[in-house]
């Protein structure tokens, strides 16, 4: 089943805001019971990024939410594990809700599912939709308006890049979903002038 786009407390325009943010989009996850004075957050990855840490795992392994882990979760600024041998000495009550924090539940998905669409498991057509509404929400045109312009009107082509201020293979597949509903909400405000 493809992941629709998160409704309830993510308005349109607030996850098009999320997904924009560079240099890769990140949440905070709610203190953990284990550790509740370390502040930890969840960022984005690419597809790509996704399936080569977990390619030779089935997703029910725990080496797959192991790898994933350490992979998306963050202490300010660094990666707040530096393998999966870190996790290996946390009571495995404690990765049990580091775990929940980070991917949720069937009927509540985490942040990791807000913060890194990816084209391979989430609904794209319900996220591009969404994201357009965020797009063309009045709160972020400016950045619509900043975004869409990231193009090569001489014959480059589409430049993500440009407003990212990332290489294109840097860039999570939330971003470039945005990047395309930016370019859409500008195509329409086009052919209605």
């Amino acid at each position: 089943m493809l992941l629709p786009p998160p409704e309830e407390v993510w308005p349109a325009e607030r996850l098009f805001r999320l997904l924009i943010r560079r240099p890769r989009p990140r949440l905070p996850l709610a203190p953990l019971s284990f550790a509740p004075r370390v502040r930890l957050s969840v960022r984005g990855l690419r597809g790509a990024e996704e399936h080569a840490l977990v390619d030779d795992v089935a997703p029910d392994d725990r080496l797959w939410a192991e790898r994933l882990v350490v992979a998306v979760t963050y202490e300010g600024d660094r990666p707040a594990f530096s393998c999966v041998e870190d996790l290996g000495e946390m009571r495995s009550g404690d990765f049990a809700e580091l775990r929940r924090a980070i991917f949720g539940t069937k009927k509540s998905p985490g942040p990791i599912g807000v913060v890194s669409p990816t084209y391979n498991r989430s609904d794209s057509a319900a996220w591009g939709e969404r994201l357009r509404a965020g797009a063309s929400h009045d709160s972020n045109m400016a950045e619509t308006l900043l975004l869409g312009q990231a193009f090569d009107w001489t014959g480059g082509g589409e430049q993500p890049d440009r407003y990212f201020g990332a290489p294109l293979a840097d860039l999570t597949d939330g971003q470039l979903m945005a990047y395309r509903a930016a370019r859409d909400v500008i195509g329409m405000m086009r052919k209605t002038k």
